[in-house]
């Protein structure tokens, strides 16, 4: 079992964290992280996957 659940907000990679703490998980980099994004966006818009980015309107 995984130690600690992890939220994944922010889908467009706009902090900080993903560069400053890229040498500390070399499995996750920034390019990784992107593909897995696309993959679960599936084509959506990525401010539009979590209640905290998206539009009121949707």
């Amino acid at each position: 079992m995984p130690g600690r659940v992890l939220r994944w907000a922010n889908l467009e990679h706009t902090g900080a964290s993903i560069a400053t703490k890229a040498e500390r998980d070399p499995l996750c980099t920034p390019e990784a992280v992107r593909a897995m994004a696309l993959s679960y966006l599936g084509g959506g818009a990525p401010l539009n996957s979590h209640p905290l980015f998206r539009s009121p309107s949707l």
